[in-house]
């Protein structure tokens, strides 16, 4: 069995942005016209992500309303990751890193630190009424808590975030990868690290988009929460196979340099990943 902790999941929890009192009612997507459907993204097992046209709405209005789109992921994460360090310090004494476990509360508190000092207040309410900026943290961590320990790895958090801020696809894709630097990179350029990833760390690259991917379509609605979490862990576990194994038939390497990951993409892996076009919130 793959990620057997898939059982742990609730669908709730792929309801990230907002409280699902406040999405509409569930319905059957795939009763949707071809007018109401924005994109098909092919998953693994012959599966499908469907965005729709409301979906895109309802993306561009949360961005919107917390003023993501105003920020760059490497303006958040500059102050996120010093804040919660600083935060979880005093709590825990843990140490500075970006694979460091973070809490709920620190997280949404920190996130609200950061929008306020960073972008504009956000607001206690929507302009609709309809989700606080501090349901909407609570909930985005709450889909990255599979299990359900209320500690979640903050460069995970941080990769599924990106999604939702400014900036090109290419800029968030190797502010992403960055976040996953691998412990045995020793090459150094222009006096840093050259990151680099393994199996492990793709596996969660890929599921930290998904799951916030998922969360903001109503795809998810008309199906269960084990079936959401299969159609994430199954896709990320398959691309993560391919890159692997374009690294390891052209460089003969079981880690993988950025470089040699936008080879995989343009040679191919832009038909085996679609979705990551996602990541341009102009395609929404």
């Amino acid at each position: 069995v793959v990620a057997p902790w898939l059982e742990l999941l609730d669908l709730n929890k792929f309801l990230s942005l907002i409280g699902e009192s406040s999405r509409p009612s569930p319905r059957h997507a795939y009763d949707k016209t071809i007018a109401d459907i924005l994109f098909t993204f092919p998953l693994a097992n012959n599966q499908s992500l469907v965005v729709l046209r409301e979906d895109a709405k309802y993306v561009c209005s949360v961005v919107t309303e917390l003023g993501l789109l105003s920020l760059t992921s490497e303006e958040i994460w500059e102050t996120l990751c010093s804040d919660v360090a600083a935060s979880m310090k005093k709590r825990s004494n843990t140490q500075k890193s970006i694979s460091m476990e973070v809490d709920q509360d620190t997280f949404v508190e920190c996130m609200l630190r950061v929008m306020k000092r960073k972008a504009r207040a956000p607001k206690e309410k929507s302009s609709e009424g309809t989700f606080s900026p501090k349901e909407v943290f609570k909930n985005f961590f709450l889909s990255f808590d599979i299990e359900q320990s209320n500690r979640v790895a903050l460069n995970q958090l941080m990769c599924g975030l990106t999604l939702l801020c400014g900036g090109k696809k290419s800029s968030k894709l190797v502010f992403a990868f960055g976040l996953f630097d691998g412990h045995d990179t020793k090459e150094v350029k222009n006096g840093r690290k050259k990151p680099s990833m393994g199996r492990e760390d793709f596996v969660n690259f890929f599921r930290s988009f998904l799951i916030v991917m998922f969360s903001c379509c109503n795809q998810s609605l008309d199906l269960s929460g084990d079936a959401v979490s299969q159609y994430i862990a199954d896709t990320a576990h398959s691309i993560t196979k391919d890159v692997m194994a374009f690294q390891w038939r052209t460089k003969k390497l079981d880690r993988v340099k950025f470089e040699n990951f936008s080879e995989w993409y343009n040679e191919g892996g832009f038909e085996t990943a679609p979705w990551l076009e996602l990541l341009d919130l102009n395609k929404w």
